[in-house]
């Protein structure tokens, strides 16, 4: 039940950007979790070259990219020791195990 409501959602998305409904471009429409999954999947048939190398790699460095601006806003919001521990350690586990670590489900 949960994938079809996934599916519904992820297309109001891309319909939103593809016509006009957002204040982004309308090419946004790519950076739908959906669109990546299906890339990710496709990626899979192609042969092992240098390219789909470097396109694994891109996202991998995305990912980190973002743990550590998650990181670097610890610094300049001056967050006090105990509380940044607490939300690196959260962030360690999101970005290991996912939303079902973090909440614990």
């Amino acid at each position: 039940m949960f994938f079809i409501f996934w599916i519904i959602r992820h297309i109001a998305q891309i319909l939103a950007f593809v016509k006009g409904y957002t204040p982004y471009p309308k090419w946004c429409w790519i950076f739908c979790p959906a669109v990546g999954m299906a890339l990710t999947m496709l990626l899979k048939f192609l042969p092992e070259t240098a390219l789909r190398n470097a396109i694994t790699a891109a996202w991998i460095s995305i990912g980190n990219l973002r743990m550590f601006g998650g990181m670097f806003e610890l610094v300049i919001h001056d967050v006090p020791k105990e509380k940044a521990v607490r939300y690196v350690s959260q962030l360690h586990s999101f970005y290991t195990a996912g939303w079902r670590a973090l909440m614990e489900i």
